[in-house]
């Protein structure tokens, strides 16, 4: 059982911008280990055990209660999970994604019924 106040080291993952070529920016995630003071112990909204930190720098952060003090057999499990956690995630916005424009084929399909089809217009 962790206490306010006591010296701990972390696992988490980190959100990162990264710069594409040509200026364009994305999002992504990177596994940063770290040491911190814990301030407060509470639930995530799935009811997890958190543990919120504050760095020698100030930063704060939420950490799963499990990556406090964490055995190098859990690194290994917790950068599966997130690599698991980001599969899974890509796939189902294709899913959404497809999903998504077959829906709105359909709304346009009923629009066209009822109020015709768009004018074309071409740019010259």
């Amino acid at each position: 059982m962790y206490q306010i106040g006591q010296s701990v080291s972390f696992i988490r993952e980190k959100l990162h911008i990264v710069e594409e070529e040509g200026g364009a920016k994305s999002q992504g995630h990177m596994i940063v280990e770290s040491e911190g003071i814990v301030v407060a112990i509470h639930l995530d909204p799935t009811r997890r055990k958190m543990v919120r930190i504050v760095e020698e720098t100030g930063d704060s952060f939420n950490v799963e209660y499990a990556a406090i003090n964490p055995s190098e057999e859990f690194k290994v499990s917790f950068r599966k999970l997130s690599e698991d956690i980001k599969g899974l995630t890509s796939e189902g916005n294709e899913l959404v994604k497809a999903v998504s424009e077959e829906y709105n084929a359909k709304i346009e399909a009923v629009r066209d019924e009822v109020l015709g089809k768009p004018i074309e217009i071409n740019h010259v």
